[in-house]
């Protein structure tokens, strides 16, 4: 079965193969899905979840591939939440991740509490259901960015039980314990089910 993930994001989309190769899913992009087609959902919701639900709810209830959207997203606690749904455009449109990174370690300069959560919605649709499920981890915003692998804000985000960044880890030691590895490992449950389950939340 077809699993196609519903983002222009290649970190994401990466991670969504790295996550999903062991569980017999064939994984292609939104881009090898509609190779002819270029689709940009706008992410105004005022949620993860409402966002993600926009990157599935596009594409025909006909189709016999399951589709994966996801909105993630980044929360400090002494910047009332922010950048949360706009953490893709906290430093303005088409910011770099080193540019996310920078703008907000700005905006933490001088402040103590440094707690954050990394959150993930996935939204599936599989025919005309539809189900979300989400996976977060908890942790603090370095002082400085380290390391050079993964994407957006991972070289400022220490994972509770850490001491280094989810950049300066291998993406095996992220992906065993990442917000979307957790949000990943329940949209296997709810495909593999094939239908709607209760999901507790961290």
């Amino acid at each position: 079965m077809k699993v196609v993930i519903t983002s222009q994001n290649e970190g994401k989309i990466i991670e969504f193969r790295n996550m999903l190769s062991k569980s017999g899913l064939e994984v292609i992009s939104q881009a090898e899905y509609m190779p002819e087609e270029s689709i940009n959902v706008i992410e105004d919701g005022k949620t993860f979840a409402e966002n993600a639900l926009k990157k599935v709810t596009i594409f025909p209830a006909t189709s016999e591939c399951i589709f994966m959207g996801d909105d993630s997203g980044l929360e400090v606690e002494a910047l009332n939440g922010a950048p949360g749904v706009k953490s893709a455009r906290y430093a303005g449109p088409n910011a770099s991740g080193k540019e996310l990174c920078e703008t907000l370690l700005k905006a933490l300069s001088g402040i103590q509490d440094r707690r954050a959560r990394f959150t993930t919605v996935i939204a599936i649709r599989w025919g005309a259901h539809v189900d979300t499920v989400s996976g977060s981890i908890e942790g603090i915003i370095a002082e400085k960015m380290c390391g050079e692998g993964g994407f957006g804000y991972d070289p400022v985000f220490i994972p509770d039980g850490y001491q280094m960044t989810f950049a300066e880890m291998s993406s095996e030691e992220k992906n065993a314990i990442s917000h979307r590895r957790k949000a990943i490992d329940r949209a296997c449950r709810v495909v593999e089910g094939g239908r709607s389950i209760e999901i507790l939340s961290d």
